[in-house]
């Protein structure tokens, strides 16, 4: 609700906000007290919309400090709205700040980080993401695997008897170097036995021969483990992920520490297709089979039958996690997107761009009202940190977004349909996890397998 402040003169006011300091943004004035003294109780009943009792709620910024505005037409003043859902207050009128907020400023410069600064060849830039903790793992449990499959095959087969020869770290690069060759040249789905013919040049390419023999390739494929078999079932119970947890977790943080950034991340899904057996496969059929992977999450599905609850505000919390008080923004569509969410990322100094589902109960009705508005017209609403936009895109169909990094009625012209630079900065940066998609499956290692642990290490 806006509130008349009787007490103080336009001079007071403006002195009093004058010296609020950087350091105690905590201690501004709430935004509707800042522009009390400009209008008049009665100006803002005719207007107001509550859709139910509620109180002003956001988060402040260091750096950020309201000022009077030194041009404010009483016309806007007069037709200025509010709406208070969900304890928040929207405004139609958005706020007047001065300093660039550091949630704006990125914090670091982005390119190479102290662990990748040195590498000289590709080689070294491999072994920065698939690192020798990762190789040992593999090697260890595969080798594991192999002398279990072989002492079983000898017991029952005395006449007959076969020996594994260990995986060292050579052989597993090599190994690895023909998955990833292989897909280079988008042969991954033909046949070992056509890779390696003798007879047939359609198919063989000499490198393959001379790394190594098409029967040991075909044995380390098959015994290819990433996790001690032995306590898997118990591991389970608690993560269903346990067959491949440990790497995976070691490549997320090898991706995490090896490159900083741009200004601008995004938050999507990666589907990896896949047709055994596997308890957490879901269909998604809308999604699509030069960005970079910072950071990942494999969905699990429900824990015990139960599902998790604001998920998608979770997941993007635990993915940015390491890019707190980093002054980047995050883009996310409407699965993710939350207002509550937008909120606390502020507080962690990151911003956040997206759509938003037009089913949220705290979404303010006034802007799911289109009827009698016009194609491309945009319709603000604004509390001190948070913007809404409302977007008409054809008759009868909308878009709503939610920023935290925009705070003005920018809208660009007719040539793009008037958008609001809020939709045209999500256009620009929400296809970040779909071309990295694009890229891995251009380019993929991976072979038929009934196992989605070894699914996933392909991709």
């Amino acid at each position: 609700m806006w509130s008349k402040n009787k007490g103080l003169s336009d001079k007071e006011l403006y002195d009093i906000l004058m010296q609020s300091s950087d350091d105690e943004c905590d201690k501004e004035l709430p935004l509707e007290q800042a522009f009390s003294d400009f209008s008049s109780d009665e100006d803002l009943s005719d207007g107001e919309a509550e859709i139910h009792e509620g109180s002003l709620s956001f988060h402040e910024l260091e750096e950020e400090e309201v000022q009077l505005p030194d041009q404010l037409e009483d016309e806007t003043l007069r037709n200025r709205q509010s709406y208070d859902v969900d304890n928040r207050t929207w405004y139609t009128v958005a706020p007047k700040t001065g300093k660039s907020r550091s949630c704006n400023i990125l914090q670091e410069d982005k390119g190479l980080t102290n662990r990748s600064k040195d590498v000289n060849s590709i080689t070294d830039c491999f072994k920065l993401f698939f690192s020798e903790n990762m190789l040992d793992i593999i090697i260890k449990y595969t080798n594991k695997k192999a002398n279990d499959f072989i002492k079983t095959y000898n017991e029952c087969h005395e006449d007959k008897l076969e020996t594994w020869i260990e995986v060292d770290t050579t052989e597993m690069l090599a190994f690895l170097g023909v998955l990833i060759l292989a897909g280079r040249f988008r042969e991954a789905k033909e046949s070992v036995r056509n890779l390696w013919s003798t007879t047939n040049n359609a198919f063989t390419r000499p490198i393959y021969q001379a790394t190594m023999s098409r029967n040991r390739f075909s044995d380390i494929l098959r015994h290819l483990r990433f996790d001690d078999l032995s306590t898997r079932a118990e591991r389970k119970e608690q993560d269903k992920l346990a067959p491949i947890r440990e790497i995976t977790d070691i490549f997320a943080k090898n991706c995490r520490e090896s490159y900083k950034p741009s200004a601008f991340g995004t938050i999507d899904e990666q589907l990896v297709t896949f047709r055994g057996r596997c308890s957490f496969k879901v269909y998604i059929p809308s999604k699509p089979g030069n960005y970079y992977c910072c950071n990942f999450e494999v969905y699990l599905g429900k824990l015990n039958g139960i599902a998790e609850k604001n998920q998608g505000p979770r997941v993007v919390k635990t993915l940015a996690s390491h890019w707190y008080g980093r002054g980047r923004n995050i883009t996310t569509d409407n699965f993710f997107t939350d207002i509550t969410l937008a909120e606390e990322l502020l507080s962690q100094n990151l911003t956040i761009v997206g759509t938003i589902r037009k089913t949220r109960k705290d979404l303010p009705k006034s802007l799911l009202d289109i009827r009698e508005r016009a194609t491309y017209s945009s319709q603000f609403l604004f509390t001190r940190n948070l913007t809404l936009v409302s977007y008409v895109t054809k008759r009868n169909k909308f878009v709503v977004l939610l920023s935290s990094m925009h705070h003005e009625h920018d809208i660009a012209g007719e040539d793009l349909k008037f958008k609001p630079s809020i939709i045209t900065s999500y256009n620009e940066t929400k296809s970040g996890v779909d071309c990295l998609d694009k890229i891995v499956r251009e380019y993929s290692s991976k072979r038929i397998s009934r196992r989605w642990p070894l699914r996933l290490f392909y991709n």
